[in-house]
């Protein structure tokens, strides 16, 4: 994940570009590609905390060609070069473009004529992430599906910033911090449907469509709690 950007910000930094056009190109590409991965990656797999560090590296890597970018020296390209650099340049125009519809559609995908719910958060003791949630289907798959389309799944960090402990099995659940988590109710509503008795499902695998699950009537609204824990007695 972290391998393509370092090698961006380093060409960003360091690479002997022909002339200013041709950095100014990669440094277009470099900001979409960035903008993409910090918003759309999932960063939990490997530490949250790395979104950080491309931020940082991205800015270094600017700062010093800034500073150094009026005594470029613009050297001659041949036809070939020139070729390769007007493709860079429509892929770091593509790329750009796709950053700034993914910013309107998320923007003017807001609802402005619903009545907004306050919910607390329903955790706590920790630091949390929404890994899927959102105003657009591109950061949010339950976004396209009409009775998903507020859902949001939630996953407590480690210390290092991912969601399962580094050097545990992948099929423990009790590797995953949020497993022993209390979940308290987000509204004060009433309850008017419990399931539980659900096996809980062996992560990175395909459950069915059963879950445990607690639904609470709040004016006129079902709020639902989803992928329960499974209580043992």
């Amino acid at each position: 994940m972290l391998l393509i950007p370092i090698m961006l910000y380093w060409m960003m930094a360091c690479f002997p570009f022909r002339n200013r056009s041709s950095w100014v190109i990669h440094t277009l590409f470099t900001s979409g590609y960035t903008f993409m991965i910090l918003f759309i990656n999932d960063w939990t797999e490997i530490s949250y905390y790395l979104r950080l560090v491309c931020i940082v590296l991205f800015g270094c890597a600017l700062f010093r060609k800034m500073t150094s970018l009026r005594s470029f020296e613009s050297k001659g390209t041949n036809k070939k070069t020139k070729i390769f650099t007007i493709l860079y340049g429509l892929i770091a125009i593509y790329q750009v473009s796709i950053c700034i519809l993914f910013s309107t559609s998320y923007i003017t995908s807001i609802p402005k004529h619903e009545e907004a719910v306050d919910l607390t958060f329903p955790l706590k003791g920790g630091i949390y992430e929404v890994v899927n949630g959102g105003m657009s289907s591109s950061m949010n798959y339950h976004f396209s599906h009409r009775t998903l389309k507020y859902a949001v799944d939630i996953t407590r960090l480690t210390p290092l910033g991912s969601r399962k402990e580094q050097f545990e099995s992948l099929e423990s659940l009790k590797s995953y911090p949020i497993y022993d988590d209390s979940v308290y109710s987000p509204v004060e509503g009433r309850i008017t449907e419990v399931v539980d008795g659900v096996d809980d499902n062996v992560p990175n695998t395909l459950g069915g469509s059963a879950t445990n699950m607690i639904i609470i009537k709040y004016k006129e609204y079902n709020i639902l709690l989803l992928h329960l824990k499974k209580i043992v007695c």
